[in-house]
């Protein structure tokens, strides 16, 4: 459950809810809201996590937050693509990555794509999965974000065994490898 952990954590991100709304601050409600409903739902809580998320999204198209709304897509998208709910975490994913791409936003349009190439995946569609992943890696590089990166190739390693290209698959696991040792 998402309330495991410090008590003193989840007094501070109610406390900054309560403080941005009694402001009223809406930009600071979007930023307390992601922060604690992405905090609940990467803990485990979707159902906690997801009305924060909601209304964090709600006011960022309100006062044309992109980056509040990108956020707020991509704490719902994940733990729902976790829990094998494709159906919604593509369409979030999509408007993740829709989001991005007007805001000329490499580095979140990478995780999108990643998040949709991910579910293509997980739903027995390699070969777009393959191409999901590389467009990813394009993306990651450019932006570079180097977590980002290695998520995307070890997708990319995924794809090309569920593809049987198994040598392809070794290479970029021993770069993955390489890479982290140094």
């Amino acid at each position: 459950e998402a309330r495991k952990g410090s008590p003193a954590a989840w007094a501070y991100l109610d406390s900054l809810v309560a403080g941005a709304r009694a402001k009223p601050d809406r930009q600071l409600l979007v930023q307390a809201r992601v922060k604690r409903g992405g905090t609940r739902a990467f803990r485990g809580d979707l159902t906690a996590g997801e009305p924060d998320l909601i209304e964090a999204r709600t006011v960022a198209e309100s006062i044309r937050d992109t980056l509040g709304q990108i956020l707020s897509l991509q704490y719902r998208a994940h733990p729902r693509e976790l829990r094998g709910d494709f159906k919604i975490s593509v369409h979030l994913w999509k408007r993740m990555l829709r989001l991005s791409q007007a805001w000329n936003d490499p580095d979140h349009e990478g995780w999108a794509r990643m998040g949709l190439a991910y579910a293509d995946i997980e739903t027995y569609r390699a070969t777009e999965a393959r191409v999901g992943y590389r467009e990813s890696i394009r993306l990651m590089t450019r932006a570079g974000d180097q977590f980002g990166l290695l998520e995307a190739r070890i997708g990319l390693a995924r794809a090309a065994i569920y593809l049987g290209d198994y040598e392809t698959a070794r290479t970029i696991q021993l770069d993955v490898l390489d890479g982290a040792r140094g």
